[in-house]
Protein backbone atom coordinates (compact mmCIF):
# COMPACT_ATOMS: atom_id res chain seq x y z
CA UNK A 1 0.00 0.00 0.00
CA UNK A 2 1.41 3.38 -1.06
CA UNK A 3 2.10 5.79 1.83
CA UNK A 4 2.32 9.57 1.48
CA UNK A 5 5.61 10.93 2.91
CA UNK A 6 6.52 14.43 4.19
CA UNK A 7 9.29 16.18 6.10
CA UNK A 8 9.18 15.96 9.84
CA UNK A 9 9.44 19.14 11.93
CA UNK A 10 12.92 18.05 12.99
CA UNK A 11 14.08 17.66 9.38
CA UNK A 12 12.53 20.99 8.40
CA UNK A 13 14.58 22.72 11.10
CA UNK A 14 17.75 21.00 9.88
CA UNK A 15 17.02 22.12 6.33
CA UNK A 16 16.39 25.69 7.47
CA UNK A 17 19.68 25.67 9.39
CA UNK A 18 21.56 24.33 6.35
CA UNK A 19 20.07 27.01 4.08
CA UNK A 20 20.97 29.69 6.61
CA UNK A 21 24.56 28.44 6.77
CA UNK A 22 24.84 28.44 2.97
CA UNK A 23 23.51 31.99 2.77
CA UNK A 24 25.83 33.09 5.57
CA UNK A 25 28.83 31.47 3.85
CA UNK A 26 27.98 33.27 0.64
CA UNK A 27 27.71 36.56 2.49
CA UNK A 28 31.05 35.98 4.24
CA UNK A 29 32.75 35.04 0.96
CA UNK A 30 31.38 38.18 -0.69
CA UNK A 31 32.61 40.25 2.26
CA UNK A 32 36.08 38.70 2.01
CA UNK A 33 36.24 39.47 -1.71
CA UNK A 34 35.13 43.05 -1.10
CA UNK A 35 37.70 43.44 1.70
CA UNK A 36 40.45 41.98 -0.50
CA UNK A 37 39.54 44.37 -3.31
CA UNK A 38 39.50 47.30 -0.89
CA UNK A 39 42.90 46.34 0.52
CA UNK A 40 44.34 45.91 -2.97
CA UNK A 41 43.03 49.35 -3.86
CA UNK A 42 44.94 50.78 -0.89
CA UNK A 43 48.27 49.47 -2.22
CA UNK A 44 50.38 51.66 -4.48
CA UNK A 45 51.87 49.71 -7.38
CA UNK A 46 55.56 50.51 -7.77
CA UNK A 47 57.58 49.12 -10.66
CA UNK A 48 61.32 48.55 -10.21
CA UNK A 49 63.70 48.18 -13.16
CA UNK A 50 66.85 46.09 -12.75
CA UNK A 51 69.22 45.77 -15.68
CA UNK A 52 70.13 42.20 -14.88
CA UNK A 53 68.61 38.76 -14.30
CA UNK A 54 67.02 37.44 -11.06
CA UNK A 55 69.92 36.95 -8.66
CA UNK A 56 70.77 36.35 -5.00
CA UNK A 57 72.22 39.87 -4.72
CA UNK A 58 68.62 41.11 -4.83
CA UNK A 59 67.49 38.84 -1.99
CA UNK A 60 66.31 41.69 0.30
CA UNK A 61 63.75 42.59 -2.36
CA UNK A 62 62.47 39.02 -2.55
CA UNK A 63 62.30 38.87 1.24
CA UNK A 64 60.36 42.13 1.40
CA UNK A 65 57.83 40.83 -1.10
CA UNK A 66 57.32 37.35 0.39
CA UNK A 67 57.25 38.51 4.02
CA UNK A 68 54.71 41.23 3.20
CA UNK A 69 57.02 44.05 4.26
CA UNK A 70 56.30 46.18 1.19
CA UNK A 71 52.56 45.62 1.60
CA UNK A 72 52.90 46.59 5.26
CA UNK A 73 53.87 50.03 3.96
CA UNK A 74 51.11 50.06 1.35
CA UNK A 75 53.30 49.10 -1.61
CA UNK A 76 52.79 46.39 -4.20
CA UNK A 77 56.33 45.99 -5.59
CA UNK A 78 56.85 44.57 -9.07
CA UNK A 79 60.32 43.87 -10.48
CA UNK A 80 61.11 44.14 -14.19
CA UNK A 81 64.47 42.63 -15.16
CA UNK A 82 65.22 44.93 -18.08
CA UNK A 83 68.52 43.42 -19.22
CA UNK A 84 69.80 45.35 -22.22
CA UNK A 85 67.00 47.93 -22.14
CA UNK A 86 67.26 51.70 -21.78
CA UNK A 87 66.47 51.93 -18.08
CA UNK A 88 67.02 55.67 -17.81
CA UNK A 89 64.86 56.29 -20.87
CA UNK A 90 62.06 54.24 -19.32
CA UNK A 91 62.32 56.24 -16.08
CA UNK A 92 62.22 59.54 -17.92
CA UNK A 93 59.19 58.37 -19.90
CA UNK A 94 57.50 57.37 -16.60
CA UNK A 95 57.27 53.73 -17.68
CA UNK A 96 58.59 52.72 -14.27
CA UNK A 97 58.81 54.22 -10.80
CA UNK A 98 62.45 53.55 -9.94
CA UNK A 99 65.53 51.55 -10.91
CA UNK A 100 68.68 50.06 -9.43
CA UNK A 101 71.78 51.41 -11.14
CA UNK A 102 75.50 52.05 -10.69
CA UNK A 103 76.72 55.39 -9.34
CA UNK A 104 78.83 56.14 -12.42
CA UNK A 105 75.82 55.74 -14.71
CA UNK A 106 73.74 58.06 -12.52
CA UNK A 107 76.41 60.78 -12.48
CA UNK A 108 76.99 60.55 -16.23
CA UNK A 109 73.22 60.80 -16.79
CA UNK A 110 73.16 63.93 -14.64
CA UNK A 111 75.71 65.62 -16.89
CA UNK A 112 73.42 64.79 -19.81
CA UNK A 113 70.54 66.56 -18.06
CA UNK A 114 68.31 63.51 -17.62
CA UNK A 115 66.92 64.71 -14.30
CA UNK A 116 67.42 61.47 -12.37
CA UNK A 117 68.27 61.28 -8.68
CA UNK A 118 69.37 58.66 -6.19
CA UNK A 119 67.18 58.32 -3.09
CA UNK A 120 68.40 55.09 -1.43
CA UNK A 121 71.90 53.60 -1.34
CA UNK A 122 72.01 49.84 -2.00
CA UNK A 123 75.73 49.06 -2.19
CA UNK A 124 77.66 51.44 0.03
CA UNK A 125 80.96 50.18 -1.35
CA UNK A 126 82.18 49.73 -4.91
CA UNK A 127 81.64 46.03 -5.77
CA UNK A 128 84.54 45.33 -8.15
CA UNK A 129 87.60 43.17 -7.42
CA UNK A 130 90.65 42.34 -9.50
CA UNK A 131 91.63 38.69 -9.23
CA UNK A 132 94.75 36.71 -10.16
CA UNK A 133 95.41 32.99 -9.76
CA UNK A 134 97.87 31.96 -7.05
CA UNK A 135 98.37 33.60 -3.69
CA UNK A 136 100.64 36.53 -2.87
CA UNK A 137 100.76 37.94 -6.40
CA UNK A 138 102.19 41.46 -6.28
CA UNK A 139 101.27 44.27 -8.68
CA UNK A 140 104.81 44.31 -10.09
CA UNK A 141 104.37 40.63 -11.00
CA UNK A 142 101.82 41.77 -13.56
CA UNK A 143 104.21 43.71 -15.77
CA UNK A 144 103.71 42.56 -19.35
CA UNK A 145 100.59 40.56 -18.39
CA UNK A 146 96.99 40.68 -19.67
CA UNK A 147 94.04 42.04 -17.72
CA UNK A 148 90.64 40.77 -18.84
CA UNK A 149 87.34 42.60 -18.43
CA UNK A 150 83.83 42.19 -19.90
CA UNK A 151 83.97 45.37 -22.00
CA UNK A 152 85.44 48.85 -22.17
CA UNK A 153 82.62 50.58 -20.30
CA UNK A 154 80.72 50.29 -17.05
CA UNK A 155 81.65 49.32 -13.53
CA UNK A 156 84.22 46.65 -14.40
CA UNK A 157 86.02 49.07 -16.72
CA UNK A 158 86.14 51.79 -14.07
CA UNK A 159 87.45 49.30 -11.53
CA UNK A 160 90.17 48.21 -13.95
CA UNK A 161 91.27 51.80 -14.58
CA UNK A 162 91.43 52.51 -10.86
CA UNK A 163 93.50 49.36 -10.36
CA UNK A 164 96.08 50.05 -13.07
CA UNK A 165 96.38 53.70 -12.01
CA UNK A 166 96.77 52.77 -8.36
CA UNK A 167 99.65 50.37 -9.02
CA UNK A 168 101.30 52.08 -11.98
CA UNK A 169 100.27 49.41 -14.48
CA UNK A 170 98.69 51.62 -17.13
CA UNK A 171 101.52 51.28 -19.63
CA UNK A 172 102.84 47.96 -18.38
CA UNK A 173 99.84 45.69 -18.94
CA UNK A 174 97.50 44.87 -21.80
CA UNK A 175 93.78 45.26 -21.14
CA UNK A 176 91.63 42.93 -23.25
CA UNK A 177 87.91 42.32 -23.68
CA UNK A 178 86.81 38.82 -22.65
CA UNK A 179 83.06 39.24 -22.15
CA UNK A 180 81.58 37.61 -19.07
CA UNK A 181 84.04 34.70 -19.12
CA UNK A 182 86.21 35.81 -16.22
CA UNK A 183 86.65 32.42 -14.57
CA UNK A 184 87.17 30.47 -17.79
CA UNK A 185 89.61 33.04 -19.13
CA UNK A 186 91.58 33.12 -15.88
CA UNK A 187 91.73 29.36 -15.34
CA UNK A 188 92.69 28.70 -18.97
CA UNK A 189 95.39 31.38 -18.63
CA UNK A 190 94.00 33.38 -21.50
CA UNK A 191 94.52 36.36 -19.19
CA UNK A 192 96.43 36.84 -15.95
CA UNK A 193 94.02 39.09 -14.04
CA UNK A 194 90.28 39.66 -14.35
CA UNK A 195 87.89 42.40 -13.27
CA UNK A 196 84.84 40.90 -11.60
CA UNK A 197 82.24 41.37 -8.90
CA UNK A 198 83.40 41.01 -5.31
CA UNK A 199 80.29 38.98 -4.46
CA UNK A 200 80.57 36.49 -7.32
CA UNK A 201 83.67 35.18 -9.13
CA UNK A 202 86.17 35.29 -6.22
CA UNK A 203 83.76 33.15 -4.20
CA UNK A 204 83.38 30.65 -7.04
CA UNK A 205 87.13 30.34 -7.48
CA UNK A 206 87.80 29.74 -3.79
CA UNK A 207 85.05 27.13 -3.53
CA UNK A 208 86.51 25.38 -6.56
CA UNK A 209 89.79 25.09 -4.69
CA UNK A 210 91.80 27.79 -6.45
CA UNK A 211 94.25 29.93 -4.51
CA UNK A 212 93.82 33.53 -5.58
CA UNK A 213 95.04 37.04 -4.94
CA UNK A 214 92.21 39.55 -4.74
CA UNK A 215 92.48 43.33 -4.87
CA UNK A 216 89.22 44.89 -3.67
CA UNK A 217 88.73 48.30 -5.24
CA UNK A 218 86.76 49.36 -2.15
CA UNK A 219 89.92 48.94 -0.05
CA UNK A 220 91.68 51.85 -1.75
CA UNK A 221 88.94 53.86 -3.47
CA UNK A 222 86.07 55.90 -2.05
CA UNK A 223 83.96 55.24 -5.13
CA UNK A 224 80.39 54.55 -4.07
CA UNK A 225 78.31 51.58 -5.21
CA UNK A 226 74.89 51.23 -6.81
CA UNK A 227 71.69 52.86 -5.60
CA UNK A 228 67.98 53.16 -6.29
CA UNK A 229 67.13 56.11 -8.53
CA UNK A 230 64.06 57.79 -9.94
CA UNK A 231 63.11 60.88 -11.89
CA UNK A 232 62.83 64.24 -10.16
CA UNK A 233 59.20 64.40 -11.24
CA UNK A 234 58.38 61.02 -9.69
CA UNK A 235 60.19 61.83 -6.46
CA UNK A 236 58.27 65.09 -6.16
CA UNK A 237 54.81 63.85 -7.15
CA UNK A 238 55.01 60.57 -5.20
CA UNK A 239 56.89 61.78 -2.15
CA UNK A 240 54.74 59.82 0.30
CA UNK A 241 55.14 56.60 -1.71
CA UNK A 242 58.91 56.94 -1.81
CA UNK A 243 59.03 57.75 1.89
CA UNK A 244 57.19 54.50 2.60
CA UNK A 245 59.34 52.65 0.07
CA UNK A 246 62.52 53.68 1.90
CA UNK A 247 61.12 52.30 5.15
CA UNK A 248 60.15 49.05 3.43
CA UNK A 249 63.57 48.67 1.78
CA UNK A 250 65.33 49.29 5.08
CA UNK A 251 63.19 46.77 6.95
CA UNK A 252 63.61 44.18 4.18
CA UNK A 253 67.39 44.53 4.31
CA UNK A 254 67.46 44.30 8.10
CA UNK A 255 65.23 41.21 8.09
CA UNK A 256 67.47 39.57 5.48
CA UNK A 257 70.58 40.32 7.52
CA UNK A 258 69.07 38.88 10.70
CA UNK A 259 67.55 35.79 9.02
CA UNK A 260 70.04 34.77 6.35
CA UNK A 261 69.10 31.11 6.02
CA UNK A 262 65.41 31.93 5.68
CA UNK A 263 66.27 34.74 3.26
CA UNK A 264 68.23 32.34 1.07
CA UNK A 265 65.28 29.93 1.09
CA UNK A 266 63.11 32.78 -0.16
CA UNK A 267 65.65 33.59 -2.88
CA UNK A 268 65.61 29.95 -3.98
CA UNK A 269 61.81 29.97 -4.21
CA UNK A 270 61.68 33.32 -5.98
CA UNK A 271 64.41 32.69 -8.55
CA UNK A 272 63.44 29.07 -9.10
CA UNK A 273 66.57 27.98 -10.99
CA UNK A 274 69.15 27.82 -8.19
CA UNK A 275 70.56 24.32 -7.74
CA UNK A 276 70.45 22.75 -4.25
CA UNK A 277 74.07 21.58 -4.51
CA UNK A 278 75.15 25.21 -5.03
CA UNK A 279 73.65 26.42 -1.75
CA UNK A 280 77.05 26.96 -0.08
CA UNK A 281 78.08 29.22 -2.96
CA UNK A 282 74.85 31.22 -2.91
CA UNK A 283 75.08 31.57 0.87
CA UNK A 284 78.52 33.15 0.47
CA UNK A 285 77.18 35.40 -2.30
CA UNK A 286 74.45 36.62 0.04
CA UNK A 287 76.97 37.20 2.85
CA UNK A 288 79.26 39.20 0.53
CA UNK A 289 76.29 41.17 -0.79
CA UNK A 290 75.29 42.16 2.73
CA UNK A 291 78.88 43.30 3.35
CA UNK A 292 78.48 45.69 0.42
CA UNK A 293 75.10 46.89 1.68
CA UNK A 294 76.27 47.41 5.26
CA UNK A 295 79.10 49.92 5.48
CA UNK A 296 80.08 52.75 7.74
CA UNK A 297 76.83 54.61 7.12
CA UNK A 298 73.28 53.63 8.10
CA UNK A 299 71.50 51.32 5.65
CA UNK A 300 70.25 53.18 2.61
CA UNK A 301 71.71 56.57 3.55
CA UNK A 302 73.31 58.76 0.89
CA UNK A 303 76.81 59.98 1.75
CA UNK A 304 77.34 63.32 0.03
CA UNK A 305 81.11 63.30 0.53
CA UNK A 306 81.48 59.85 -1.00
CA UNK A 307 79.49 61.00 -4.00
CA UNK A 308 81.68 64.09 -4.21
CA UNK A 309 84.72 61.79 -4.29
CA UNK A 310 83.05 59.64 -6.93
CA UNK A 311 82.44 62.70 -9.09
CA UNK A 312 86.12 63.66 -8.80
CA UNK A 313 87.22 60.13 -9.72
CA UNK A 314 84.99 60.03 -12.79
CA UNK A 315 86.20 63.50 -13.80
CA UNK A 316 89.85 62.47 -13.49
CA UNK A 317 89.13 59.37 -15.57
CA UNK A 318 87.50 61.58 -18.25
CA UNK A 319 84.03 60.06 -17.90
CA UNK A 320 82.51 63.49 -17.23
CA UNK A 321 83.53 66.99 -18.32
CA UNK A 322 82.97 68.87 -15.06
CA UNK A 323 82.81 68.23 -11.32
CA UNK A 324 79.14 68.74 -10.50
CA UNK A 325 77.59 69.22 -7.08
CA UNK A 326 76.08 65.97 -5.69
CA UNK A 327 72.91 67.89 -4.82
CA UNK A 328 72.07 67.70 -8.53
CA UNK A 329 71.58 63.93 -8.40
CA UNK A 330 70.84 63.12 -4.74
CA UNK A 331 67.39 63.31 -3.16
CA UNK A 332 67.08 63.14 0.61
CA UNK A 333 63.61 61.91 1.56
CA UNK A 334 62.30 61.90 5.11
Amino acid sequence: MYKKRGLSIKNVKKLQTLIALILLSGFCFTSILETTKANAANFDDMNLLIGYIPHVQFTPLYVGIEKGIFQKYGINLKIDYSFGRDIFGLLMAEKADFALTDSDELIISCEKGMGLKSFFQYYQDFPISMVALNQNVKPEDLYGKKIGLPDFYGTNYIGTLLFVNRYGLANKTEIVKIGYTQIQSLVSKKVDVVACYYNNEPIQLRLQGYKITEWKIKDFSNLVGGSFVSSEKNLKNKHDQFSRLIKALTESIEYTNSNRDEALDIAYRTIGSLQPQMREFWKEVLNATLQLIYGKDPVGSLNTERYRSTVSILFNLNFIKSEMNPSLFLEFIK
